[in-house]
């Protein structure tokens, strides 16, 4: 992987509607953070969650890629889902394009929000870039590109009981964790963690 290559583009789902409420461009720890720089439609949904007892559901839609080309395609996932049903103050890519009224009125009645499209195409310029990343980037792209709101959020199994999930927040919701950030690090064998919730986990696709 090319040193530069850090950064990657992730989505904030509510549990309780099924529907993307926010698209990120980051690199390391940014997707998990919900409380540094975070504006205040996005606080307002994270903090109805938790009064809730639920968690965001993360999901990164594709990693490694340049700083470029995760502006580009972040500006395409906002593009996706209509800039009017998230919760994101720009249309990405660097963009400073705000919300206008009514689209902050939409957004305060989220739950009434119409459903994102399914089916998404990358826009030339994303596309260009993506081709610097090389061909088996590009499948990847692809290929979660067609899942579209279901995109790449991985299973996970508990080894103790051989439960299956979605992935690690629908666990962590499961066994009554606020968020599923532990189970995550389990199943990355991070920070020495061995057990979530007094559990041991992995990703179903795991070796």
């Amino acid at each position: 992987m090319n040193g530069n290559n850090i950064f990657y583009v992730y989505e904030h789902w509510r549990p309780d509607t099924g529907r993307c409420f926010y698209v990120g461009k980051g690199r390391d720890r940014r997707a998990w953070d919900m409380k540094n720089d975070r504006n205040v439609h996005h606080m307002s949904v994270v903090s109805l969650l938790l009064s809730s007892g639920l968690s965001v559901d993360v999901r990164i839609v594709v990693k490694d890629l340049s700083c470029e080309t995760a502006m580009a395609l972040e500006k395409d996932r906002i593009a996706l889902y209509g800039i009017e049903n998230l919760t994101n103050m720009n249309r990405g890519g660097g963009g400073v394009l705000r919300h206008s009224p009514e689209a902050l009125a939409k957004i305060s009645a989220a739950s009434k929000g119409r459903r994102a499209r399914l089916g998404f195409k990358a826009s030339p310029e994303t596309k260009a870039r993506l081709r610097e990343l090389g061909i088996a980037s590009l499948e990847i792209f692809k290929r979660h590109s067609s899942l579209g709101p279901k995109a790449v959020s991985k299973k996970v199994i508990c080894l103790d009981d051989g439960m299956e999930f979605e992935s690690a927040s629908a666990a962590a919701r499961h066994y009554g964790l606020k968020h599923g950030n532990s189970i995550t690090e389990v199943c990355l064998k991070k920070k020495y963690r061995c057990r979530a919730a007094g559990r041991r986990f992995k990703y179903k696709d795991a070796a």
